[in-house]
């Protein structure tokens, strides 16, 4: 291989880069506390202090009570965060 080109032509640039690296942060919040004002107030600081600290809400997804049923109440919700490792 005489030339950058040829060179890149064979070995594309995505081998010489790194691939990035996550780490995830779960938290379960239960319905009864979100009815409550003062908890979504501390929700809400605490949220956005995890922003600052460069947290990225992924996904929110319920969790349901009570068994399988097409009527199960949701209970939980699971919140998923994620960050670049630096």
């Amino acid at each position: 291989m005489d030339t950058l080109v040829e060179f890149l032509q064979f070995y594309p640039l995505c081998y010489f880069t790194r691939m990035k690296k996550f780490e995830y942060k779960l938290l379960t919040i239960s319905v009864v506390h979100l009815r409550k004002k003062q908890f979504q107030e501390e929700l809400d600081n605490k949220f956005n202090k995890w922003g600052e600290e460069g947290w990225d809400l992924v996904k929110m997804e319920p969790i349901s009570g009570g068994g399988m049923t097409y009527f199960s109440s949701t209970s939980d919700f699971l919140a998923v965060f994620k960050r670049e490792k630096v």
